[in-house]
């Protein structure tokens, strides 16, 4: 799996859902240590525009974020932002490629098909 550099860490991405909604969520995993890195998308009640959006923690993680993502052709910003309490996030529309290949639920149900 492809590796990154993320705010000098080596991380490899990895595409979930949130459980109360089935949103996308992406999340970083440090190759190092093998743990959680960072969550880079939030979970609020604002609309998405499609299943391929998600709402970046910019609040956390900085706007430098949204200039990674597109980088590295993860996707683009759609233009919308979402709002919950006193901050905004950007809605980020993610390449299907990219959360096919990153996407950890595969995973998740494999293991699940072996039990």
């Amino acid at each position: 799996m492809e590796e990154f550099s993320y705010e000098g860490n080596t991380v490899i991405p990895q595409f979930t859902t949130y459980q109360d909604n089935n949103r996308l969520a992406l999340t970083l995993l440090d190759t190092e240590y093998g743990e959680l890195f960072a969550v880079l998308t939030v979970n609020i009640d604002d609309k998405i525009s499609n299943e391929r959006c998600a709402f970046l923690d910019t609040n956390n993680c900085g706007d430098y974020l949204v200039r990674w993502l597109t980088r590295y052709n993860f996707g683009k910003w759609t233009g919308r932002w979402g709002l919950s309490g006193f901050c905004s996030y950007p809605e980020f529309e993610f390449n299907q490629e990219i959360i096919d290949k990153y996407n950890i639920k595969k995973e998740f149900a494999f293991e699940e098909l072996e039990v």
